[in-house]
C-alpha cells in the first residue's frame, strides 16, 4: 500500500529524484517515507501540501484565462510546456514534472469543448 507521502509526491509531480531536491533530504530518508516505513515530519507534509496549493491555484487561473477563449470562433487553445528543470526553477516551480503536474490539472478540470482545442507548446521546439 502506498503511503499518504508517496501519493502526495505524485500528486504533485515529484518523483523520487525531485521530491529529495526540493524537500533537501537524503535519498534513503525519502525512500523510507515512500515505503511508508517511517513517517515524515509534519513540516515535510507541510511544504507538500503548500505545493499542491500553488499548483491549484496557477491551475485555477489558467483556467480562468481560458475561460475566456472558449468561443465557437475559437480554433486552439495553447498552453506552454517547460523542457528542463531548470526552466521550471525560473517560473518558480521545483522542477518540469511539478509543472506538469500543473498542466494535468488543467487537463483534468477544463471543459471538453477546450480540451478539444488544446495545443502544448514547448519553447525549444515549436508546437508539440
Amino acid at each position: 500500500m502506498a503511503s499518504f507521502f508517496k501519493l502526495l509526491c505524485q500528486s504533485c509531480g515529484l518523483p523520487l529524484k525531485d521530491a529529495v531536491e526540493f524537500l533537501g533530504t537524503r535519498v534513503d530518508t525519502t525512500k523510507s517515507w515512500y515505503t511508508g516505513r517511517r513517517k515524515p515530519p509534519e513540516s515535510v507534509l507541510e511544504k507538500l501540501i503548500e505545493l499542491s496549493v500553488k499548483q491549484d491555484i496557477a491551475a485555477q487561473e489558467i483556467l480562468l484565462e481560458m475561460g475566456l477563449s472558449e468561443n465557437k470562433n475559437c480554433t486552439r487553445v495553447t498552453l506552454n510546456e517547460v523542457d528542463s528543470d531548470s526552466e521550471a526553477k525560473l517560473m518558480g516551480w521545483p522542477s518540469a514534472n511539478a509543472y506538469r503536474a500543473v498542466i494535468r490539472r488543467v487537463v483534468e478540470k477544463m471543459p471538453p469543448t477546450l480540451a478539444l482545442k488544446l495545443v502544448l507548446v514547448s519553447q525549444k521546439s515549436g508546437e508539440n
